[in-house]
């Protein structure tokens, strides 16, 4: 028996409740759970060389920026001229695998909006085509349908987009965002985290 303490013996009581209750300390190493090694494998092939879509998504994905400069000469009736220009252009190159892989997207209420006011000016238009065309005593019933049916589909179309953006959405993003791509075969799998 040694004469000095060891460390076991040191620890108070409430140390030991503490470790047993998650806390912990830097010289408690065993209380750190060991990693252990997760290999997705391929439901097709078997193969463990997967990439993740989002991944595969991003690097089919490339800006592109080019600048262009013109320059010709010009014979016309009023004597030779010199024609010169430059043009730049910018944009995003996409691979068609990473189109195929595109994550799902929101629906815009912008677009409904757009659409339902255009919507409202063709209706409008048609209806001013109609009246000058007919006979003085002009019928309003379709003004007055229009403005009673117009609301209902326009609320209708809102809430399918807003049930659209806030239940189906975060379910398919997060599938999305699940799947691998199998390097080897090319099959798309989903797996859980």
């Amino acid at each position: 028996m040694s004469p000095f303490p060891t460390t076991r013996n040191l620890q108070p009581a409430a140390a030991k409740s503490a470790a047993a209750a998650g806390i912990l300390y830097r010289g408690n190493p065993p209380a750190l759970p060991k990693r252990q090694r997760v290999e997705l494998r391929c439901q097709k092939c078997g193969s463990t060389d997967l990439k993740k879509v989002s991944l595969v998504y991003r690097d089919g994905l490339s800006q592109m920026k080019s600048r262009s400069r013109l320059v010709g000469l010009l014979f016309g009736a009023q004597g030779p001229g010199i024609i010169t220009g430059t043009s730049v252009k910018s944009g995003i190159l996409q691979s068609e695998l990473s189109r195929s892989l595109n994550p799902p997207s929101k629906w815009s209420y912008t677009k409904l909006m757009g659409g339902f006011f255009v919507l409202t000016c063709a209706a409008l238009f048609a209806y001013i085509v109609f009246a000058s065309a007919s006979a003085p005593p002009v019928s309003t019933l379709p003004v007055k349908l229009y403005v009673f049916l117009a609301p209902v589909v326009f609320v209708f179309f809102l809430a399918l987009i807003w049930r659209r953006n806030n239940l189906i959405y975060p379910r398919q993003f997060a599938d999305w965002d699940r799947s691998y791509l199998c390097q080897r075969c090319g099959t798309m799998s989903t797996h859980d985290p």
